[in-house]
């Protein structure tokens, strides 16, 4: 799928090109860096974003595209652990954040400031410095009431994390517990999964197994549920393709019992037009061998009376 997905990036990209706009060569590179980035391909993902986000900078009146191009972008840092490149991007990011603003008589937009102290808060998680990560935290907290539930269940995620790294199990513990109700509330099963496996890890590191021994047992059931589903999903599509082709090969045989049908009644057609036709040949010369004995007889009798 993903290698689709680049090879239709890049197509789109060879267009934009012919058409000679920036927006669309910007947009085409950053779809197929972030195909890259699902392919694992970090370097060539880097090139093709920070391609993209040259092509999208002055494209001031559309910034959704490349304010996306920096989340991307910062994703691909954090899984180099390249927090230098991260913090000068984040720089620039926030200039341009600084800049549409201004352009649009200083309306903030709040999803534009969330994601940028969100990306922050991981650079400074990244480098250790957690005071100021805390501070980007409480920044991304105080935004969140302008946006939907999710982000700020994301926020939690990442403060579990840092709570985690700093090796404050207690309080991570109490973030996942929080976190593992605000997913099942939700009913999101990869979410649930994810917060529950860090609850276990934290229980353990606290030496309360008395939880993470239920914790382990249910990711094990939830797991294997999982598992189940996408057997049972993978059963539906392999017998939906059963049924398409066994519809296609009766449509086949259907159309070859038509063409051979059509073929033998062609055939006996022809047997009876030939037949038709040597019959009446036959009767042609059957009636001149009758004038013949005929005009033999007649003959006979002549001499005979003579």
């Amino acid at each position: 799928q993903y290698h689709q997905a680049l090879k239709d990036a890049q197509d789109l990209y060879e267009k934009a090109v012919s058409l000679n706009s920036n927006y669309g060569k910007g947009a085409a590179a950053k779809c197929m860096g972030i195909a890259y980035i699902c392919l694992d391909r970090y370097a060539e993902a880097e090139e093709y974003l920070c391609q993209a986000i040259d092509l999208l900078k002055d494209e001031m009146g559309e910034t959704s595209m490349l304010f996306e191009t920096y989340v991307q972008l910062c994703t691909v840092y954090n899984a180099q652990n390249n927090y230098t490149a991260m913090l000068d991007i984040l720089n620039q990011w926030e200039y341009y954040v600084l800049q549409n603003e201004k352009a649009q008589d200083g309306s903030q937009h709040p999803f534009d400031w969330y994601n940028l102290h969100y990306n922050k808060a991981m650079a400074m998680i990244g480098i250790g410095d957690y005071d100021r990560a805390e501070y980007h935290l409480r920044v991304t907290d105080s935004i969140t009431q302008h946006l939907p539930p999710i982000a700020a269940i994301i926020v939690d995620e990442m403060r579990m994390e840092m709570f985690a790294k700093q090796e404050r199990y207690a309080e991570a513990l109490i973030l996942a517990d929080s976190i593992y109700s605000s997913y099942m509330s939700t009913g999101n099963e990869v979410g649930t999964l994810n917060t529950l496996k860090a609850k276990a890890d934290f229980s353990f590191a606290l030496g309360r197994h008395d939880i993470a021994a239920p914790a382990y047992r249910e990711i094990y059931l939830v797991t294997d549920s999982l598992q189940q589903i996408e057997i049972a999903a993978q059963l539906d599509d392999l017998r939906t393709r059963y049924e398409v082709d066994r519809h296609i090969l009766e449509k086949t045989r259907n159309r070859n019992y038509a063409l051979l049908a059509a073929a033998g009644f062609v055939l006996a057609l022809l047997a009876l037009i030939v037949w038709s036709l040597y019959s009446r040949r036959l009767a042609r010369k059957n009636r001149a061998l009758v004038e013949r004995i005929r005009e033999q007889d007649r003959l006979q009798t002549h001499l005979q009376t003579c």
